[in-house]
């Protein structure tokens, strides 16, 4: 499995920052290769991601979050069986009206056409991530 680790300060208080992360459904609005995010129903743990790729290729998969701390730390992993291997974890730290925010991600690609979908939706993965908590930043500090 790969892994990538980044840091961000965000000027908001960790109860606004750990809210907007909580709600997977915001995801599309930060990363861009993120589709659509639902809660799965009957499940409050359970969300399934859609990613849309090159030429119309798309993956889907469902994650569990497997811990959730409020305004401390949320973790997650894609249920087994899923197309697409992953798991995070993100920790905020309440630094007065700012928050500091550190995130894990582990991926696994699969093989195949999912797979290179996936190789392209990570070509330069950590700067992607990087973008992504810089664009959350922006987003948080004006929510």
């Amino acid at each position: 499995m790969a892994a990538i680790a980044k840091y961000v300060t965000v000027d908001a208080p960790v109860e606004r920052v750990y809210a907007y992360w909580r709600d997977f459904t915001h995801f599309p609005d930060f990363m861009p290769h993120v589709n659509e995010v639902t809660a799965v129903a009957g499940d409050d743990s359970r969300t399934h991601w859609k990613v849309d790729g090159p030429l119309g290729v798309s993956a889907e998969w469902d994650a569990r979050i497997t811990e959730d701390m409020p305004n401390e730390k949320i973790a997650w992993a894609s249920v087994e069986g899923s197309r697409v291997e992953n798991s995070g974890v993100v920790r905020f730290d309440a630094k007065g009206t700012q928050t500091n925010i550190e995130v894990a991600l582990e991926y696994d690609p699969p093989a195949g056409t999912a797979g290179e979908l996936v190789a392209r939706i990570f070509e330069n993965p950590e700067q992607q991530v990087e973008d992504a908590l810089e664009k959350f930043k922006e987003i948080v500090a004006g929510w």
